[in-house]
């Protein structure tokens, strides 16, 4: 979060633009209309009352996935998150995605 998100972030777009192979406004835009389609992506608290991944933590982690074409498992380090964890986001990243643009681009 800190290396992207946050106001003043560690890495500018353009280490975004490499990481997620899109703009910053484009991801923020997906990362929108997926909250809108699967509660899934929406910050929620679990059992423990802690918190769950914020949006933009399961989007970029489903992201990362699709655009590097790599094992899920390259990213345990650092992502720190466990698999099916990676396994939820990225199938759920798909299905909402074609739910919100199914009608406009697909």
């Amino acid at each position: 979060m800190q290396d992207y998100f946050y106001e003043n972030p560690t890495y500018g777009p353009i280490f975004l633009r490499r990481r997620l192979r899109m703009q910053k406004e484009l991801f923020l835009c997906i990362v929108d209309a997926v909250q809108g389609e699967d509660g899934y992506f929406r910050m929620s608290h679990d059992a423990a009352d802690r918190n769950s991944l914020t949006p933009l933590q399961k989007c970029t982690l489903a992201i990362r996935q699709l655009v590097t074409g790599v094992s899920a498992d390259t990213f345990d380090e650092y992502l720190k998150v466990v698999d099916t964890t990676r396994h939820i986001c990225l199938k759920k990243l798909c299905r909402a995605v074609i739910r919100a643009y199914d009608a406009e681009y697909l």
